[in-house]
């Protein structure tokens, strides 16, 4: 009998560490590539447990330009400088998707805009993106396909 209750309190115990790890966060990082109606995109992601880097080289019809910032993923604004002008990124979890938001100032005005990426397969992911400044505020689809992992 005592025998059972020892492998009883350990098979309670471990079934309690288990449940009580956080769950296993997906990674973006890698470059991955976005081609649109006259727009390429190719960005790079470094991502751990706590922050994001990300590298996007945009070539559309404002021209050719590449924007790096980074931050915490803990959902609160991380004010930085980027092509000399303020910039804030906002980067959370909610659930298995990753939420960021990036408002920028430019010499053309306000850019504010927020992705919410969810990966499918490996070499994939989808995103909501929402544009919210300049107005009207509008959302699209996107998939992205892996170009290089990490």
């Amino acid at each position: 009998m005592r025998r059972i209750l020892l492998v009883f309190s350990f098979l309670v115990s471990g079934s309690m560490l288990l449940l009580s790890q956080a769950p296993e966060r997906p990674d973006f990082s890698g470059t991955w590539r976005l081609e649109a109606a006259g727009s390429v995109e190719v960005t790079t992601f470094h991502q751990d447990a706590s922050r994001i880097r990300i590298i996007m080289r945009i070539s559309d019809s404002a021209g050719k330009r590449e924007l790096e910032m980074s931050g915490e993923i803990d959902g609160k604004p991380h004010r930085q400088t980027v092509l000399g002008y303020g910039c804030t990124l906002t980067a959370q979890w909610f659930g298995d998707s990753l939420v960021w938001e990036v408002r920028r100032e430019s010499v053309q005005g306000t850019f504010d805009n927020r992705r919410i990426m969810t990966l499918s397969g490996h070499d994939s992911f989808h995103a909501t993106r929402t544009r919210l400044a300049p107005g009207p505020i509008s959302s699209w689809e996107e998939t992205w396909t892996r170009v290089s992992g990490e």
